[in-house]
């Protein structure tokens, strides 16, 4: 999940600050690919005798267990993990400036830079939320009690990261919201007459075109 937000954000750079993006799509799917090989990778190394993860029910936690190389392949993901968030921070922060610098260019107000604001916020709470989960996931002793509700809740925030993105793309985007209300809350509207009409069968419109009388028809 980390590789791909860096990819995203990579993706928004070529898109945002030039036009035409120097960097096709293709590319972006090789980065796609290489981010999956990476986790690919990750569960094969888990499924060799010298790393390993092990869940333990008593205490809610996926941990790594005591096979020779889980210590150093924990230490690896964590600095890998982390470098991703810190370059993905500082190419949204490097997007934002060059927007604000080509709206200065190009004269626009900077009165209202709601949206530059808005993706340099995105950009800082996932930096913060996967800086944060990652560091107690490895770490959780030194700042965190050693307890089994300790464990639940770093496990709970490692699922709940695999929707981090799209939360702040529902909150924080008005087009993206305004479709997702339409998508699954329009439905609890009444339905116009239209719409019920064009849901019809031909039958049960030959049916009902019938019992309209004539002089009816006429009057209105």
């Amino acid at each position: 999940m980390v590789p791909l937000n860096f990819v995203l954000a990579a993706s928004r750079f070529t898109i945002l600050c030039y036009q035409p993006p120097f960097a096709t799509a293709k590319f972006f799917y090789v980065l796609c690919g290489l981010c999956y090989t990476w986790g690919v990778l990750v569960i094969t190394c888990c499924l060799t005798p010298f790393v390993g993860l092990i869940f333990v029910p008593a205490s809610f936690v996926w941990r790594y267990d005591d096979s020779p190389l889980s210590t150093s392949f924990a230490q690896v993901d964590f600095v890998l993990c982390l470098s991703f968030c810190a370059i993905s921070l500082f190419v949204y922060i490097v997007i934002v400036l060059k927007l604000l610098i080509m709206k200065k260019q190009m004269h626009m107000s900077n009165q209202q830079n709601r949206h530059e604001i808005a993706i340099l916020i995105q950009a800082i709470l996932i930096f913060l939320y996967c800086s944060f989960f990652m560091s107690a996931w490895h770490f959780y002793e030194l700042f965190l009690p050693d307890c089994r509700w300790t464990y639940f809740a770093i496990n709970t925030l490692w699922i709940l990261n695999s929707g981090i993105t799209s939360f702040l793309y529902l909150t924080m985007n008005q087009t993206i919201r305004r479709r997702f209300y339409e998508r699954y809350f329009t439905c609890f509207h009444s339905t116009p007459a239209i719409v019920i009409a064009e849901s019809l069968t031909p039958e049960t419109r030959r049916v009902l075109s019938n019992r309209i009388s004539p002089v009816s028809c006429m009057h209105t």
